[in-house]
């Protein structure tokens, strides 16, 4: 039975780490540049070579995804650059997640 839950446990760290490769990845394909969006009007060829050092965006892929991993596992989530510029993620899932759970209790 042990051997067992090991298989099943470890089989589930894989996966996990396979769906998160790949978001990550997939990432990398959405439209729009963040260095833009973040720099705005400001924009220049220094500002942008300064803002990705700053980020880690001139590193390589996997550096970028074990950076993100670490911090993921961690609980920095980082800031958003879409919803409200310069906000915690942990800021914007504290004040949305529990609407979302209760409306997902209240549903059942």
């Amino acid at each position: 039975m042990a051997r067992y839950l090991l298989r099943r446990f470890i089989a589930f760290c894989l996966i996990l780490f396979t769906i998160s490769l790949l978001s990550f990845w997939l990432m990398r394909f959405l439209p729009g540049d963040p260095i833009v969006k973040h720099l705005g009007t400001s924009y220049t060829t220094e500002n942008a070579r300064q803002f990705a050092h700053q980020v880690g965006l001139d590193q390589g892929f996997f550096a970028q995804y074990f950076t993100w991993l670490g911090h993921t596992l961690t609980g920095d989530f980082g800031y958003s650059w879409n919803v409200s510029p310069n906000t915690s993620i942990s800021e914007i899932l504290s004040k949305t997640l529990p609407p979302t759970i209760e409306i997902a209790l209240l549903s059942q």
